[in-house]
């Protein structure tokens, strides 16, 4: 990013608590053709951190024709081995990025890469990937209720509280962390307004949808009109990149702002100088990591032509 920003703990800890959930009950989904309400919540008690939740927590999903018809689909269109080699490759990809920021991964981890998920329509892939993207409609269109969350006194977890959250940790910052060109947000009638950024699509990657690590308030236009679904891991020669090869939001390695600057062409008898491409400031080698930047977000491509 062009400047730094900062992941609220609170975010952090709801949006981690619902990845772990989505990941529990796509597992239980995997080891079943026909999953049942009371299995399903037999399944959560299992887990100490469901005590006293898993009753709520499976009403929830039942509740809604849009969360319970995806996920029995899922559950019943494959076999159980091959539904959980997918729930574990998935499962695996969330907690690789959440262990990413830990102070005590491992130093081989950024060499991994992250595997995207490609679906066609009304295939049971495509129904496990709408159950795991109806949270982030909850998230963002709803609430995520209290009860998914373990902490004594929880409140409801939505938009709101991520934007708030997010201005109050990087009250610094007043453009967006991508372009540098623009405000991303405004406050309307007390609440914030923003475009929320997922890092890695949530078309691709359904399972990073409410991944804490993936969610960025930034500007429209950054979001809708640049990046879109351009997943950030795909070089154009079809290769694929891995972890390393990227700058990451909420890294705490500082991202191009700092470790690079731009190159400037003057322009000639009053013509408009131009911006020509990211170099680095020390001697690592980000050259794959500032073509990846480039490739996403057309930086810094679009800062020309401007007066």
């Amino acid at each position: 990013m062009i400047h730094q920003v900062r992941l609220p703990m609170i975010t952090h800890k709801r949006l981690r608590a619902v990845v772990v959930l989505q990941m529990r009950l796509l597992l239980y989904a995997s080891s079943t053709m026909n999953p049942e309400k009371d299995e399903c919540k037999d399944y959560l008690k299992k887990f100490k951190e469901y005590d006293g939740r898993s009753s709520d927590i499976v009403d929830w999903v039942w509740k809604a024709k849009s969360r319970k018809d995806p996920f029995i689909e899922f559950a019943k269109g494959a076999s159980v081995r091959e539904k959980q080699s997918l729930s574990v490759r998935l499962c695996h990809d969330a907690m690789l990025l959440l262990k990413l920021f830990s102070s005590s991964r491992p130093s081989n981890y950024l060499n991994n890469s992250l595997e995207p998920l490609k679906t066609k329509k009304s295939s049971w892939q495509y129904y496990g990937a709408e159950f795991l993207r109806q949270f982030y409609i909850e998230l963002t269109e709803h609430t995520l209720p209290y009860y998914f969350f373990s902490e004594n006194k929880s409140d409801n977890f939505a938009r709101q509280e991520f934007l708030n959250e997010f201005l109050a940790a990087n009250d610094h910052l007043h453009v967006c962390a991508i372009c540098d060109d623009s405000g991303y947000y405004t406050i309307s009638r007390k609440n914030v307004r923003s475009e929320i950024e997922h890092y890695f699509p949530k078309s691709i990657y359904p399972h990073l949808a409410c991944h804490p690590y993936n969610l960025i308030p930034i500007c429209h236009m950054c979001n809708a009109f640049v990046h879109r679904n351009v997943d950030p891991l795909d070089r154009k020669d079809g290769t694929r990149r891995r972890l390393c090869d990227i700058f990451l939001p909420y890294s705490k390695e500082l991202g191009p702002g700092v470790r690079t600057y731009a190159k400037v062409e003057l322009g000639q008898g009053g013509a408009l100088a131009k911006f020509s491409e990211l170099l680095s400031r020390d001697r690592t080698d980000l050259r794959e990591k500032i073509l990846a930047f480039k490739d996403v977000y057309d930086i810094p491509g679009r800062w020309n032509g401007r007066k």
